[in-house]
């Protein structure tokens, strides 16, 4: 059976609007906040806006974080994940993350998020894998103002998937994001999902309850498992109780998924 992989977005998707600019605020001060959007005002709404995407995160990294102690950093991160990120959270998006977790699928977020903050708030979350922007580090301890490898957007984000799954023909993926910077991800996706469009469904399940008849045997029984390994919750109709219950019994343990059994036969009158 093949293995169920939930790949997120941070910013605009499990969060509300972009994460960094208020870490930067938090990181350093009212004041010295003003200053540095003052100065790079052109730089942070290439930032927001993600419009010249590489050089922006270069420029803005460099004013933000050169030669500040890495463990300083991190600190005030650790405190940003848990003081303030919760306020910024999309309930919706955390409930879907959570509905994933509980099946025991493989989650992971895929951002250009900064790791020193989203690293402490996924460990809080019970995410286990994160690719986001890295910081770099001299040996004095100081970030140097670089990051490490591409700006994670665009492609980078697709590759950066096919990269922790390794053989993708083992997984069934499903992609949530909010921007053109996530169109890529999505495509890599079995099931992909955007948010500001018509096709999310807003639900704890994004999946409809499926009814099958006829479920006990032949059709109805190979489209039973068919939806249940899709993850869709079942009401299975059909005459045989034994077999019915042993299919249920199967696609629970299998899917993790919930199953109705009805014992009824259709053809008969009344």
């Amino acid at each position: 059976m093949k293995k169920v992989a939930a790949v997120f977005d941070f910013d605009g998707t499990l969060s509300r609007g972009e994460c960094g600019l208020r870490f930067f605020r938090y990181l350093l001060g009212r004041r010295n906040f003003v200053q540095f959007a003052l100065k790079n005002s052109f730089w942070l709404s290439c930032y927001g806006l993600h419009v010249q995407d590489e050089n922006a995160l270069k420029k803005i990294t460099q004013s933000v974080f050169q030669g500040k102690k890495a463990a300083d950093v991190e600190a005030v991160g650790e405190k940003f994940a848990r003081d303030v990120m919760p306020r910024y959270l999309n309930p919706t998006m955390i409930q879907r993350l959570k509905w994933h977790q509980d099946r025991g699928h493989r989650c992971i977020v895929i951002s250009r998020s900064f790791d020193v903050y989203t690293r402490a708030w996924a460990k809080q979350y019970g995410v286990g894998e994160i690719s986001v922007t890295e910081l770099e580090t001299a040996q004095d301890g100081t970030f140097t103002g670089k990051i490490l490898g591409a700006s994670c957007v665009g492609p980078e984000k697709a590759r950066r998937l096919h990269a922790l799954l390794g053989d993708r023909s083992q997984y069934i993926v499903y992609a949530y994001g909010d921007s053109d910077g996530d169109k890529e991800l999505l495509a890599s996706a079995d099931y992909a999902y955007q948010l500001h469009t018509e096709h999310i469904p807003f639900t704890a399940n994004p999946f409809p309850t499926v009814l099958i008849t006829g479920a006990s045997s032949g059709i109805g029984y190979q489209l039973a498992h068919r939806f249940a390994q899709q993850h869709h919750n079942l009401v299975i109709v059909g005459r045989d109780s034994q077999k019915l219950e042993q299919l249920a019994q199967d696609c629970r343990e299998n899917y993790q998924c919930q199953v109705l059994t009805i014992v009824k036969d259709l053809t008969a009158p009344n």
